[in-house]
């Protein structure tokens, strides 16, 4: 469907940002359905939407806002998984961070 939508000629939204909306999406049902791949599918979500800056983000806030949604993904992630991997998210959040 995101494929779909970025070769429709008359589009309004890009798919970066329909990209954005689905993370977020699934992050609150990984979060209330405790649902480990709904998690794992916003980190990586966000981590294409951090990558490709939306073209509408002129502001130093909005490029802030793209990698803090990243860290938000990665944190909720964290609290899921086993330490090792935990210590791997912790450290791409801590990242996240200091690019917002």
């Amino acid at each position: 469907a995101l494929d779909a939508l970025g070769q429709a000629p008359d589009r309004t939204v890009s798919t970066i940002e329909v990209r954005e909306g689905l993370a977020a999406a699934l992050q609150v049902l990984g979060a209330s359905d405790k649902d480990d791949q709904a998690a794992r599918e916003a980190v990586q979500l966000f981590r294409e939407v951090a990558e490709h800056p939306r073209r509408d983000a002129t502001q130093p806030e909005d490029e802030a806002g793209l990698h803090f949604n990243l860290a938000g993904a990665l944190i909720a992630l964290m609290q899921r998984v086993d330490a090792e991997e935990a210590q791997r998210l912790e450290d791409d959040a801590r990242s996240a961070l200091l690019r917002a």
